[in-house]
């Protein structure tokens, strides 16, 4: 959705109307900041700050008369929700981020997990929309797009946490969009640095436009003109794509005629054996397509926890006693296959996933978590190395 479509009031709607009330905030306050959406609906937005103003004087002033068990520092977080949705409606971006940050961190302080998701949520709507409003930020320390997919995976993950489906599900979709979008950006971002920065010298009666373009090589019917796109080259598979194509992770390009590039988001230069009997070795560049679901049995770039970098695994998910449970099989049968579940695995299910990999002649490992597949390989590309000889 680009900002000529962004629907302000009705995106201020939502974000108010899963906000909670959780904590005691005063009938007075409450009052103040109803006043203030009914104002703000109607785009009479001094007299809504002006409510939110007299509700944060009044969260904050010991010399007024306030019940003695408000919770003040949820009152001023509620009361800053509403205030940066006032300053969201009349795109002042600046402030909206402001209030909604200072509501996160008051949500944070006080154990109110869901409020403070719903602010995370709120900041990764107007990051969104100040990315599409400056989309030349991207890669730069000021790279709107990141900070967008940061709020939303922050949001995301206190849901998930919760327990909500629903918010779940919003969330997920919407990371999607600015996922999709941010996508887009980074290409163009490629293309105008690569041509910027010349990354390829010209050969003789060759050409390459920026990140896509083609080879014009003479032949004897005229100009054969062969299309080529530069995949980039990353150092590691981080979580999330915002942080594997930043600019600071890319170590170089792979141009290759389209056909081969076979729709590579990115490369990595595989370290280790784990994959030799798929015919993946140590060195090669493996190209990796960015999807989030894969079929059982096909390699993947695969993400136990936030912390880890991805590793290169065939994915099955299955099922033993209503237990979901995930394997990630090397191709290697001196590597352990590590399983992995969302929560501790039952002594009884362990002896029993022991023996049934011990029959095979295979090392398992057990891992707690959620593996995300950051994308499928699609391609392998080997250069060149000279075996040295024993004396």
């Amino acid at each position: 959705m680009s900002p000529r479509e962004f629907n302000y009031i009705q995106e201020g709607h939502y974000i108010l109307k899963v906000l909670p009330i959780e904590g005691k905030i005063g009938a007075s306050i409450l009052a103040l900041n109803k006043a203030a959406d009914t104002y703000r609906a109607s785009g009479r937005y001094d007299e809504a700050i002006n409510c939110c103003t007299k509700a944060l004087s009044l969260a904050q002033d010991p010399d007024l008369d306030i019940p003695s068990d408000l919770d003040v520092k949820y009152a001023k977080g509620f009361t800053q929700m509403h205030l940066g949705t006032v300053y969201f409606g009349q795109k002042k971006l600046e402030e909206a981020v402001v209030r909604y940050h200072q509501a996160q961190k008051l949500f944070n302080e006080q154990n109110k997990p869901y409020s403070e998701a719903i602010a995370w949520m709120a900041l990764g709507i107007v990051y969104y929309v100040r990315a599409q409003d400056n989309p030349k930020t991207i890669g730069s320390s000021d790279d709107d797009w990141k900070r967008s997919m940061k709020a939303y995976q922050r949001s995301y993950d206190i849901f998930r946490k919760l327990d909500n489906p629903i918010l779940m599900d919003e969330i997920k979709r919407r990371l999607a969009i600015v996922k999709h979008e941010y996508q887009r950006a980074m290409e163009d971002f490629c293309r105008e640095e690569t041509a910027r920065k010349k990354q390829w010298e010209k050969p003789r009666e060759e050409e390459v436009e920026g990140i896509t373009g083609s080879f014009t090589l003479p032949s004897e019917e005229g100009v054969l003109k062969i299309p080529v796109i530069a995949i980039p080259i990353v150092a590691k598979i981080a979580a999330g794509i915002e942080f594997t194509l930043a600019q600071e992770n890319i170590t170089g390009y792979l141009v290759l005629d389209k056909e081969s590039a076979r729709n590579a988001t990115f490369a990595l230069r595989v370290k280790g054996n784990s994959m030799i009997n798929a015919h993946i070795l140590n060195g090669d560049y493996v190209l990796i397509y960015v999807q989030e679901e894969v079929e059982d049995g096909e390699i993947a770039a695969v993400r136990i926890t936030e912390e880890e970098e991805a590793t290169l695994k065939r994915f099955y998910k299955g099922k033993i006693d209503g237990e979901i449970y995930w394997t990630l099989k090397p191709e290697n049968d001196q590597e352990p296959t590590i399983i992995v579940s969302s929560k501790e695995f039952k002594p009884k299910l362990k002896e029993r996933l022991h023996e049934k990999f011990k029959r095979l002649g295979r090392k398992v490992e057990f891992r707690v978590g959620i593996p995300t597949i950051e994308g499928k390989v699609v391609g392998v590309i080997r250069t060149f190395r000279e075996m040295q000889s024993s004396p």
